[in-house]
């Protein structure tokens, strides 16, 4: 899922690729298509009625129509082009079944790999195209808190080939637990593992440069709908804090605000964005952790039912900030902004992030076995 329109997607597989070329092994990103006919034939199968159906592909049409930018298109083309190295392009499963790619350790993570949602059980983002070569998981996402009745079987057979299980929330140790009786352990998203010095060379290549101070407001609604509360927010934030209000991407098609919107920004654009910016509001698990990276006060629109998506609260509880998300469903009438405290929340991440660098080091070594 590396080559989807989504910065976040983008950024934490090269911050993966960079981690692990900095520990001193020659890396290479598998250019699988994700989506791919495998994908999309699923999507179609699934028990969904044509009226729904219909309603979701006009919304898809307007999104792209009237967001998606060539702009936008060409800069994540430079940024996949220009920051790693990859095999050849396999466009079906057929493809990379008939002939993997070869190499001595196989890696999957991070983003929403498990997620039975969008992957649809495609084995390849279980490594199920090799047989016995190491496969190890680093901060691998199920998304969820179960893994439907029907894929359980085709989970256990893939998960129990891996000699090491790094997840990324909380609640994936105990589905890999139930799954296949094996030892997980939660690592930070690989965004988390470089610093915000890290990121600033790619930051400086961005075409967007915003002079006065804004608040940013990063909406995604894929996974929960934050509207309205969260324009709730934007609109009290800015009021007063005497922000403008940046909007990146056009996430929410129905209830995108336009105005100052920005839908043409890269991976490098996107860092620019939110190194720059005096506040943030998003809903995106990816938002959260470049906010916190960055040491930005931010606030997160979380859904009220936890059972949803919890990858954001997981993240904020590990930092000790879930005071900075808001559900969809709180009552603002006596809320009043806090200043976000630091001191307390960077050690913990320093902390987070330097252990998760420990399990990628001895994950990736020989003989280690979690």
């Amino acid at each position: 899922m590396h080559k989807v329109l989504n910065s976040g997607s983008a950024l934490q597989a090269w911050a993966l690729y960079v981690k692990i070329e900095s520990l001193g092994y020659d890396c290479r990103i598998i250019d699988y298509q994700y989506p791919n006919t495998y994908h999309s034939l699923r999507k179609i199968l699934e028990k969904n009625s044509i009226s729904k159906k219909i309603k979701l592909l006009f919304c898809r049409l307007k999104y792209f129509i009237l967001y998606r930018s060539k702009k936008q298109k060409e800069h994540f083309k430079s940024f996949w082009k220009e920051n790693w190295k990859e095999t050849r392009y396999y466009s079906t499963r057929e493809a990379i079944l008939n002939d993997p790619p070869i190499f001595d350790v196989y890696v999957t993570g991070s983003d929403q790999v498990w997620n039975p949602k969008y992957t649809k059980g495609d084995s390849i983002f279980m490594c199920g195209f090799i047989k016995g070569k190491k496969k190890i998981s680093y901060a691998s996402s199920f998304a969820q808190n179960k893994i439907p009745d029907e894929l359980k079987n085709h989970y256990r057979d893939f998960l129990k080939e891996y000699s090491t299980i790094g997840v990324r929330e909380s609640y994936g140790i105990k589905l890999v637990n139930e799954l296949i009786g094996k030892k997980a352990e939660v690592v930070c998203d690989p965004t988390l593992l470089l610093e915000k010095s890290d990121y600033l060379r790619l930051a400086k290549k961005s075409s967007i440069s915003i002079s006065e101070p804004y608040l940013l407001a990063y909406i995604l609604d894929y996974a929960y709908n934050p509207f309205p509360k969260i324009q709730e927010v934007i609109n009290k934030i800015a009021c007063e804090k005497k922000l403008k209000v940046i909007y990146l991407h056009a996430n929410s098609v129905d209830n995108y605000h336009l105005g100052c919107s920005i839908t043409s920004a890269g991976p490098c654009e996107f860092l620019n964005l939110f190194l720059n910016s005096s506040f943030i509001v998003t809903s995106s698990f990816h938002g959260t952790a470049f906010a916190l990276n960055f040491e930005k006060p931010f606030y997160t629109i979380v859904p009220s039912n936890i059972d949803m998506d919890n990858r954001i609260i997981s993240l904020l509880k590990l930092v000790n900030a879930t005071e900075r998300s808001i559900t969809t469903k709180q009552d603002l009438n006596k809320w009043k902004d806090e200043e976000i405290d630091y001191s307390v929340i960077t050690p913990l991440l320093n902390r987070y992030r330097s252990d998760s660098i420990t399990f990628l080091r001895k994950a990736l070594s020989e003989d280690y076995e979690l």
